[in-house]
């Protein structure tokens, strides 16, 4: 059930390419993904949690550029709030990590920083034999790196914790498209009742359009295996196989005979 060294090794190679290309806060990729229900905290305040990509802007936490962004999906957002920046940046990727560390010690009153390393998974769901795959999706709290089964009603919990303020929680990586939409993707099934074929539609076009890629084979990965572990233990009811749009795999030329939606 455990991946081999080199399976993990190649893992790491993966995002690690990924992550090489360096990308500033991009507007258009910021999306909310949920906010908490009226009357749902004591303090009677919304908190938010919205997706996007690496918040810096040449170097610099791009604090004013997300503000004004946030203000603009949600016009009637308190303007005092504290911001949790919630990463999933990894080790290979100091510079960014620092940059975001730094702002918040600076600047405690703004917010904090979170850490979540992501990293998506090797193995291809589908191409495990169907009970080996059931008792390896059932075991996945014990072997997946990622630990979608620990980290998604996690952050579920942080979105409806009472801070007393509003407060928006801001998932990224680096494009806020491949490891964000695995984590993305696993909260629309989980708890906004997306299918995984809508989940992973969205995360495919709703960032770069038709014309764009799909997000990256290992990051899908972890979306489908957390998808099955939700089928499989009964705690949602899914399909889980890859739908024929996405069965191109990482291509930016991928199957074009599905027709595509406009995403706000």
């Amino acid at each position: 059930f455990f991946m081999s060294k080199h399976c993990i090794g190649y893992c790491i190679i993966v995002i690690w390419c990924i992550s090489l290309v360096a990308a500033d806060f991009d507007a258009d990729r910021c999306k909310l993904i949920d906010q908490t229900s009226p009357g749902a905290l004591a303090s009677n305040v919304t908190n938010y949690l919205f997706r996007g990509s690496l918040p810096l802007d040449n170097g610099d936490f791009a604090w004013s550029e997300m503000n004004d962004t946030f203000h603009e999906v949600v016009p009637d957002m308190p303007n005092d709030y504290i911001l949790i920046d919630l990463s999933l940046l990894n080790d290979f990727e100091p510079i960014e990590n620092e940059e975001e560390k730094s702002f918040f010690r600076k600047n405690p009153e703004l917010g904090s920083y979170v850490n979540w390393p992501i990293w998506g998974n090797v193995m291809i769901p589908d191409a495990i034999p169907e009970s080996k795959r059931t008792q390896m999706a059932i075991d996945l709290p014990n072997w997946q790196h990622d630990q979608l089964p620990e980290k998604i009603p996690e952050l579920r919990d942080m979105l409806y914790t009472d801070y007393n303020i509003t407060t928006v929680i801001y998932v990224h990586c680096d494009a806020g498209m491949d490891r964000t939409g695995e984590v993305s993707g696993s909260y629309y099934i989980r708890y906004l009742g997306w299918s995984f074929h809508e989940a992973l539609y969205y995360d495919d076009n709703a960032i770069e359009g038709k014309d764009g890629r799909n997000i990256h084979v290992a990051s899908r990965n972890g979306l489908q295996w957390y998808c099955y572990y939700l089928d499989d233990t009964s705690q949602v009811t899914n399909n889980c196989t890859l739908p024929a749009f996405d069965n191109c795999g990482y291509d930016p030329n991928r199957c074009d005979n599905y027709e595509f939606k406009e995403f706000n």
